[in-house]
């Protein structure tokens, strides 16, 4: 389907937001997930037996108790598109090229009205098990501070050397970056940070052993972000555009950034590859059972 034939799909499928209401999701669907070995859409993969995307969707607008809604299409947008249908105060952003993450929120800033000042919180499609008090717990912390972004993050338990999220760099509540696993991996000397004028130094392993990870679910105040988003650089070495490197953007232009901790890390996880989302349904069939 051509680029055409896909933003005029976007159009028919597409509903107004409702700017009176001041929140917005944003769920990012765009991806290829190539490690699923797949013709289906990554964001298409089930746990029992409804695409993940469409469960993330339902916990998001349920969770900020707003039906507004982006969802960044890529890869198959089609499938995708037709899979969501159409739904009120609902329309879809096209990822024409698959630059990360970064690129995928900044599509989908370009379909929100420069009049709108509240908040808007970030998704992935994979994190199919999120339940919607989650969200709702992370919306009335972060709505409650002070904090011009936060990051819902997970406690990894098992062997630090299986642990492929990106590393939550802190000091004392407040998130100073998150740092890649790659990246790290990729380290060859200490890494060095500056932070509120301190300057900071972690080894690859020291790095390496923190357990607290991102999530990649986001809640940012809107202003900010869209004044520092052009500032993202593909500086890292899959030569993408991280949406987690605006953590050091704003902390560089004193904005605050805070953090969460969810009591069951499950509640958080993505997949991409099929073992871990058979665990994940595995997961969600136990809870059923409870």
């Amino acid at each position: 389907m051509t680029s055409n034939n896909i933003e005029s799909l976007i159009r028919k499928y597409s509903s107004a937001i409702d700017y009176k209401i001041p929140r917005i999701s944003i769920i990012l669907a765009a991806g290829h997930g190539k490690r699923m070995k797949s013709s289906t859409s990554k964001a298409l993969h089930e746990i029992l037996g409804v695409p993940t995307v469409i469960r993330v969707s339902e916990a998001a607008k349920k969770g900020i108790l707003s039906p507004n809604q982006i969802i960044v299409v890529g890869i198959q947008a089609e499938e995708v598109i037709r899979a969501i249908g159409k739904r009120k105060n609902t329309c879809f952003a096209y990822q024409k090229e698959q630059k990360g993450t970064g690129d995928a929120v900044k599509a989908a800033l370009e379909e929100i009205d420069s009049k709108f000042k509240g908040f808007v919180y970030i998704l992935p499609a994979d994190a199919g098990l999120i339940a919607d008090d989650v969200i709702r717990t992370f919306k009335a912390q972060f709505e409650g501070s002070n904090y011009d972004m936060m990051v819902l993050t997970g406690k990894y338990n098992g062997k630090t050397a299986n642990n492929h999220y990106g590393r939550v760099i802190k000091k004392t509540s407040e998130v100073i970056e998150i740092k890649e696993y790659k990246d790290i991996a990729a380290l060859n000397d200490v890494y060095k940070i500056v932070h509120r004028g301190k300057a900071l130094s972690f080894t690859r392993d020291e790095l390496l052993d923190i357990r607290e990870y991102n999530s990649a679910i986001y809640a940012c105040k809107i202003k900010p972000l869209k004044k520092y988003l052009p500032y993202l650089k593909p500086t890292n070495v899959q030569k993408e555009y991280y949406f987690t490197d605006m953590i050091k953007i704003f902390n560089k232009h004193n904005l605050k950034v805070g953090s969460q901790t969810v009591k069951d890390s499950d509640s958080v996880m993505g997949f991409n590859d099929k073992v871990t989302l058979k665990k994940m349904n595995d997961i969600a069939s136990n809870s059923v059972k409870e």
